[in-house]
């Protein structure tokens, strides 16, 4: 029989693997911005520092832990190394993109291709600037006006029949395009292009990595929130962004 209950009501329950992994999250809500231990893809491994991913065989993606809902602000990522087959996506994405995947594979999130500048969002590319490859710095600014709607994916730790679950809350609203919103993309410091009005949530800095099974050593990508190569006018540090109630915040 189907349930009757409004679908905000409903929770998803997510086994936890051990103690530390709540601790992981409770330390990204306060820590410094940087890459997510938590939202990060199996496969792809961190630097110390969580600035630094590194990953081989297939699509990966790690977000960072800093979600904005409002604002205009800017990070950057360096590719490092490649490889021969490598390939790297870098962008931005809500938490309900899929992490075994690259940024823009669904509506959640949208990116810029390092094989040959394109955008993409949900599997659809378009044209825009020029391939990057190793030592290139590929910026990304994202507006968010005060119309946008938030979307947040609360993370609680619960116990169930004597086991541990992180409960995670469904969106209660689908996203809409915001009117004047727009992510747009740096080589160099040179703009490629911009994507423009894009769906209501809350978008954290997206790190997607990608080698063939052939490759043997992994692509490396390093990021910055504070920035390196100077902000588009009126844009700050996505390390600046205030604290939202999204999750994984904190002042750098």
């Amino acid at each position: 029989m189907e349930s009757k209950r409004p679908p905000s009501e409903f929770v998803r329950l997510i086994p936890i693997i051990d103690a530390s992994e709540v601790q992981r999250v409770e330390d990204e809500k306060h820590g410094p911005c940087a890459l997510s231990a938590v939202d990060c893809a199996s496969g792809i491994t961190l630097s110390d520092d969580r600035l630094a991913a590194w990953s081989r065989l297939g699509y990966r993606t790690v977000r960072a832990s800093r979600g904005i809902a409002f604002g205009y602000f800017y990070y950057e990522a360096k590719v490092v190394s490649l490889g021969e087959t490598g390939a790297i996506r870098v962008g931005v994405q809500t938490q309900w993109a899929d992490l075994h995947g690259p940024v823009g594979i669904d509506t959640h999130g949208y990116g810029v291709c390092s094989v040959n500048g394109d955008a993409v969002s949900n599997s659809q590319k378009s044209r825009m600037g020029r391939a990057f490859t190793n030592g290139d710095v590929v910026g990304v600014a994202l507006y968010l006006p005060s119309t946008n709607s938030p979307r947040e994916r609360t993370r609680e730790p619960v116990v169930w029949g004597k086991k541990s679950y992180w409960a995670q809350e469904t969106p209660a609203h689908e996203p809409v395009p915001v009117a004047g919103s727009f992510v747009e993309f740096y080589v160099n410091g040179v703009t490629q292009g911009r994507m423009e009005n894009l769906m209501s949530g809350t978008y954290f800095p997206a790190l997607s990595l990608f080698t063939a099974h052939a490759q043997k050593e992994p692509a490396r990508a390093r990021v910055s929130f504070k920035g390196t190569t100077g902000y588009p006018p009126g844009c700050a540090a996505w390390n600046r962004a205030p604290q939202t109630s999204t999750g994984n915040d904190g002042e750098s």
